[in-house]
């Protein structure tokens, strides 16, 4: 039977699939929707009629909770069983994500400029404080380890008894037109101000490093890239423009998104070759300069690990655009979820 987008089995489906890993997740959501429908229609079958909200919810309710569901699929773990394996997985990611990974950038980072410019005493003692990284992942991943295998030993009975409303699940999400057309906008906004911020720079550098303006200057480097940085800003801003004008093809954003990702890091290896960013305006402004320097450095390494990153997503997010238009050219592709 067909039911609409905002249905409980849709809902439920997409609350399972939030648990489940990216590389199995359209099969096992392929193999619970079939089913749950061979469910339904055999609910219905004795029935003789369709099944209202109530008996729908009752039926989802008894197949169980979304994230017990999910574990069921996934791999049976000794330590932790299978129920709460998901959501132990998704808080080792998110503390992964951030905590770790920030400070796992920062010594890379580090490691880089004194790699480039030699070991500093600033940056050789701020390298010894990465040290202690690994003892704190390995304590993080040791506590929540203990602390989910002892509510798995001794609290998931009592959970599993409790009630649940499958009919308070979240909306199925849906990309909108209009979705993309309010980023297209806030983006553009945003690049126009910025566009204005980089245009006045050269006139008043304390825009960019306060009070240290007095006595540093820029090193010649940036004279060099920045009508590259403009163009990079302008090219931002036509991507925006065309998003919004065309907001209804879903692959324009990340294919644009591709172009200026790429020539932003096109800007930032040429920044990665410069000796030095800032000149101390006199002698005893050295100590700042070269703390000015290497901060400036690592500023330069995480802009290029996250247009790395967002290049990468982009052009994801355009390859599954342009495969969902060849599938169904002029509209949108369709949920993994359609027919129950």
């Amino acid at each position: 039977m067909k039911i609409s987008h905002e249905s409980l089995v849709h809902r439920y489906l997409q609350a399972v699939g939030f648990w489940l890993p990216r590389s199995e997740k359209d099969d096992i959501l392929a193999e619970l929707r079939a089913d749950l429908e061979a469910q339904i229609e055999d609910r219905e079958s004795e029935l003789r009629r369709p099944l209202d909200d109530a008996e729908m919810a009752a039926l989802l309710k008894q197949r169980g909770r979304p994230v017990f569901v999910a574990g069921g699929f996934g791999p049976q773990q000794s330590l932790i069983g299978p129920l709460l394996y998901p959501i132990y997985r998704f808080v080792l990611r998110i503390v992964a994500i951030f905590y770790l990974l920030p400070w796992a950038l920062i010594a890379i980072g580090i490691f880089v400029y004194e790699r480039m410019h030699g070991g500093t005493p600033i940056a050789s003692h701020a390298w010894s404080a990465m040290g202690s990284l690994w003892t704190i992942a390995l304590t993080q991943f040791a506590v929540i380890t203990l602390v989910f295998a002892l509510v798995d030993r001794y609290a998931m009975t009592a959970v599993m008894q409790r009630d649940w409303e499958p009919r308070r699940l979240p909306a199925v999400r849906q990309p909108s037109v209009g979705k993309r057309r309010r980023q297209a906008v806030a983006g553009f906004i945003f690049g126009i101000l910025g566009l204005f911020w980089l245009l006045a720079l050269p006139g008043y550098p304390f825009l960019l490093i306060g009070p240290a303006a007095a006595v540093l200057h820029a090193a010649p480097i940036w004279a060099e890239v920045y009508p590259l940085l403009l163009v990079s800003v302008g090219l931002g801003i036509a991507e925006n423009a065309l998003t919004l004008a065309w907001p209804q093809i879903a692959w324009l954003r990340p294919t644009a998104g591709v172009v200026t990702s790429a020539f932003g890091l096109w800007i930032i290896t040429r920044l990665l070759h410069a000796p030095v960013y800032l000149l101390a305006g006199d002698p005893h402004a050295a100590d700042y300069a070269a703390l000015g320097n290497m901060v400036a450095h690592l500023a330069v390494v995480f802009t290029g690990i996250g247009l790395l990153i967002s290049l990468l997503a982009y052009a994801w997010q355009a390859v599954r655009a342009l495969a969902g238009e060849s599938r169904h050219p002029g509209s949108p592709a369709p949920l993994p979820a359609r027919r129950i």
